[in-house]
């Protein structure tokens, strides 16, 4: 695994790794970086079962923790990760921007 502290390094070693075939399973990342990724052929998963599972997705009901419900989720900041159709992202932590 490793370890990384800006979002460059990953973008190159992601567009690397889909050359490669070496993709990872998850990664963070921008959201416009995903259309770049999704160019590749089954590159990018949607993730539209997994996060609607009522079980194990998000809010389900058989998981060891509190987990947000899709609600919970600013409107917004979800569609950043919905590209064709599909949800792509989930967002993974957002800055709050105050003008006084």
């Amino acid at each position: 695994m490793k370890i990384y502290t800006d979002y460059n390094r990953i973008y190159n070693d992601v567009i690397t790794n889909i050359s490669t075939f070496t993709t990872p399973n998850i990664c963070i990342t921008y959201p416009d970086h995903i259309a770049t990724y999704n160019t590749g052929v089954n590159v990018v998963v949607p993730m539209d079962e997994l996060i609607g599972d009522s079980r194990y997705g998000l809010g389900g009901s058989e998981l060891p923790f509190d987990s947000v419900r899709r609600d919970d989720i600013v409107p917004q900041f979800l569609q950043e990760g919905f590209l064709e159709g599909h949800q792509f992202a989930l967002p993974f932590m957002r800055s709050t921007k105050l003008c006084i």
